[in-house]
C-alpha cells in the first residue's frame, strides 16, 4: 500500500513536470524566431530601397544570430513578451515592393500591421487571412490594386481596416462582415464597384464607415442605420441611388451634438487640454506624462471645460533614469518614435496633442492627414480641408485663430521629438494667440521664431536663452522684442533680425520667411547655415537688408530673390552658391550693394544688372 502511493506520487510528480514544462525546448523557440527574422529580411530583400536609412538595422550580425530577440532591436518591429514578433511599423518609410513575398506564414502573433505611406503595388494576396491575432491593419495610401481578398474575412480580431487610397477594384467582399469587433472601415478613394452590402449592418461595433470616392451603385441599403455605434459615414462621390433611408436618421443626433460644439468652444477645449499638460509635464515634480492623451480621455463638463482623465498609463519621469517602458496609448496618437526607441518622453505627449488638437477641429480623427502634415508645410495645406463640414465657416476672426492653431499643431508632429514645442510653449502661446485677430500675429511670429530655432544645433546656447516665453510675457505683445539678435517696430511687429557670429548651423527650409511680414533688416552672416536658399524669401516684400555671407549655403541663387523689390544691400558672398546669377536680379532697382564673391556662381555676367542704377 505505501509502496502503490509512492509509485502514483511519483507518476503525478512526472506528469505535473511535463505539464509545466515548456511546450517545445528552447533551441525549437530559437529557431522560430530565427525564422520570423530570415522570413522579414526576405521580403525586405524584394525592397527597392532596401538599403535606406530606417532598415540598415533589418540585419543579423554574427553576434545576433544567437539571440532570438534580435528581429525586437529592428526599427518598425517590435515583440510580444516571448520575443516574437507582433507589431510592425513601417508607415512613410519609401518602401516599394510587392506584398507578395510578405511572411503572412511566419509571424503568427502579429497584432499590429502599418504600412501606410509607402509605395506598395499589386494585389493583397489571400494569406493575408494567416494572421488571425491581427487587431490592426493599415495598408493605405499605396499603390494596391485588384480586388480585396475574401480572406480578409478570416481576420476574426480585426478592430481597424484602412485600404484607403489605393487602386483597389471589385466589389467589397461579402466575408469582411465576419469581422465583427471591427471599429473602423476605411475603403475611400479607391475604385471599389458594385453595391454596398447590407451584410455590413454585422459590423455592430462600427464606429467609422469611409467610402467615398469610389464607384458604388445602387441604394444604400437601409441595415447600415442600425449600426447604433456609427458616428461617422462617408459615402459620397460615388453613384448611389435614390434617397437616404430614413433609418440613417439615426445619425442626425451626432450632427446636431457636433453643431453645438462650436469653433469658440473646440479653441477653448484645445486650450484646456494644453493648460493641463503644461502643469503635468513642467509644475509637477517629477514631471507626469500621461502617455494616452487622445479624445477618449479627455472629458468635458457642463461648460464645455475639457479635463484630462485617464491616467493609468501616466508615468513619473525621472531625470536620472533612461525612462524606457513598454508601449501604451492608443493607436493613431503614439508618438511615430516611441514604436522602435520604447523611451518616453514629454514630447510624445505633444505628439498626441497635435494629433487630437487636428481631430477637434476636423470633427474626427486625421488619419493619413498626420503624415501629410508632417511632410509638407502649413502654406500647402488650405484651411477647408482641416475644417468639420458639419459646422458652419468660421468667421474672419476665427479663422485666424485656427490657422495659428494649424500651425502649433504642425510643429508638435515634427519627425524629429527635440524639434517639437514644449507644452509650456505652447499653452503660452496658445494663451496669447488664440484670443484675438491682433494678438494672433505678435503669437504666430513668436512660434514661427521658436520653431526655427528648434532646428539649431545650438539651440540651448546662451545667446538663445531669451528666445523663450514665459506665462508672464505671454500676455504682453513686446516680449518677443526683448530676445537677443531680435527688433520690432512702434507696433511691436519682428522689422529686425541680427543673428550675425551666432554660431548657428542650420538650414533655411524652416526660417519663417512667411510669418514675418514686416521684416526689413536680416543678417545671418558668419554662421554655419547649409542647404539651399529658399524661394519662399520671396515674401520679405518689406525688406531693405539681406546678408547671408560667410556660411556655407549652396546651389543656386532662387529667381524669387528678384520679388524683394524695396532691397538695398544683398550680401551673398563666402558660400558654396553655384549656378548663374538669375536674371531676376536685375528687378532689384533699389540695390546700392551686390557681393556674390567667392562661391561657384558660372554663367555670363547678365547684361541686365545695367538696369541697377543706384549700384555703388
Amino acid at each position: 500500500m505505501r509502496t502503490g502511493v509512492t509509485r502514483e506520487a511519483f507518476f503525478m510528480f512526472l506528469f505535473v513536470l511535463y505539464t509545466l514544462a515548456p511546450s517545445f525546448p528552447p533551441e525549437v523557440c530559437a529557431s522560430a524566431f530565427a525564422e520570423e527574422a530570415a522570413a522579414l529580411l526576405k521580403w525586405k530583400a524584394g525592397f527597392a530601397n532596401q538599403n535606406g536609412s530606417l532598415l540598415i538595422s533589418w540585419n543579423i550580425t554574427p553576434t545576433k544570430a544567437k539571440n532570438s530577440s534580435s528581429p525586437c532591436t529592428w526599427a518598425g518591429v517590435s515583440c510580444n513578451i516571448g520575443g516574437s514578433v507582433n507589431r510592425l511599423n513601417l508607415t512613410n518609410s519609401k518602401v516599394s515592393s510587392t506584398l507578395y513575398d510578405f511572411p503572412f506564414s511566419s509571424l503568427p502573433n502579429l497584432e499590429y500591421v502599418d504600412l501606410s505611406m509607402n509605395e506598395l503595388f499589386g494585389s493583397i494576396p489571400p494569406q493575408v487571412g494567416n494572421l488571425s491575432k491581427l487587431i490592426y491593419l493599415d495598408f493605405s495610401a499605396n499603390m494596391l490594386s485588384e480586388e480585396i481578398p475574401p480572406e480578409i474575412g478570416l481576420l476574426k480580431n480585426l478592430q481597424v481596416l484602412h485600404l484607403n487610397e489605393n487602386h483597389l477594384s471589385g466589389p467589397i467582399p461579402e466575408e469582411l462582415s465576419h469581422l465583427v469587433h471591427l471599429t473602423e472601415l476605411d475603403l475611400n478613394t479607391n475604385n471599389i464597384s458594385g453595391t454596398i452590402p447590407s451584410s455590413l449592418a454585422n459590423l455592430r461595433n462600427l464606429t467609422y464607415l469611409s467610402l467615398y470616392e469610389n464607384q458604388f451603385s445602387g441604394p444604400i441599403p437601409p441595415e447600415i442605420g442600425n449600426l447604433s455605434n456609427l458616428v461617422t459615414a462617408f459615402l459620397s462621390s460615388n453613384h448611389l441611388t435614390g434617397s437616404i433611408p430614413h433609418v440613417l436618421g439615426n445619425l442626425n443626433n451626432i450632427d446636431e451634438q457636433a453643431k453645438e460644439l462650436d469653433w469658440e468652444k473646440r479653441v477653448n477645449i484645445i486650450k484646456g487640454v494644453a493648460q493641463a499638460l503644461s502643469y503635468m509635464h513642467h509644475d509637477c515634480s517629477p514631471s507626469i506624462v500621461h502617455r494616452d492623451i487622445s479624445s477618449n480621455n479627455v472629458l468635458l463638463d457642463s461648460e464645455y471645460e475639457a479635463h484630462v482623465s485617464d491616467f493609468g498609463t501616466a508615468k513619473f519621469l525621472r531625470r536620472d533614469s533612461s525612462n524606457w517602458t513598454t508601449p501604451a496609448g492608443t493607436l493613431g496618437y503614439i508618438a511615430p518614435e516611441f514604436a522602435y526607441t520604447m523611451r518616453v518622453t514629454e514630447k510624445c505627449d505633444v505628439y498626441s496633442f497635435g494629433v487630437l488638437t487636428l481631430e477637434i477641429i476636423k470633427g474626427k480623427h486625421p488619419g493619413e492627414f498626420v503624415a501629410h502634415l508632417m511632410s509638407s508645410t502649413t502654406g500647402d495645406i488650405e484651411l477647408k480641408e482641416l475644417l468639420d463640414q458639419r459646422l458652419s465657416h468660421p468667421t474672419q476672426e476665427i479663422e485666424k485663430i485656427l490657422v495659428f492653431i494649424l500651425k502649433i499643431a504642425e510643429a508638435c508632429l515634427h519627425v524629429n521629438p527635440e524639434s517639437r514645442p514644449t507644452m509650456h510653449m505652447i499653452s503660452s502661446l496658445l494663451s496669447v494667440g488664440a484670443t484675438c485677430g491682433q494678438q494672433v500675429d505678435f503669437a504666430e511670429e513668436a512660434a514661427s521664431l521658436l520653431k526655427w530655432k528648434a532646428n539649431f544645433a545650438n539651440k540651448n546656447s546662451s545667446l538663445f536663452i531669451s528666445w523663450n516665453i514665459s506665462p508672464t510675457q505671454a500676455k504682453n505683445s513686446s516680449s518677443l522684442c526683448t530676445w537677443a539678435g531680435v527688433s520690432c517696430n512702434i507696433d511691436g511687429s519682428v522689422n529686425r533680425l541680427n543673428l550675425t557670429n551666432s554660431n548657428v548651423s542650420t538650414t533655411l527650409s524652416d526660417f519663417p520667411f512667411s510669418s514675418l511680414p514686416n521684416l526689413e533688416y536680416v543678417d545671418l552672416s558668419m554662421n554655419e547655415l547649409f542647404g539651399s536658399i529658399p524661394p519662399q524669401i520671396g515674401n520679405l516684400s518689406n525688406l531693405i537688408y539681406l546678408d547671408f555671407s560667410f556660411n556655407q549655403l549652396s546651389q543656386e541663387i532662387p529667381p524669387e530673390i528678384g520679388l524683394l523689390r524695396n532691397l538695398q544691400v544683398l550680401h551673398l558672398s563666402k558660400n558654396h552658391l553655384s549656378g548663374p546669377i538669375p536674371e531676376e536680379l536685375s528687378h532689384l532697382v533699389y540695390l546700392t550693394e551686390v557681393d556674390v564673391n567667392t562661391n561657384n556662381i558660372s554663367g555670363t555676367i547678365p547684361s541686365s544688372l545695367a538696369n541697377l542704377v543706384n549700384l555703388t
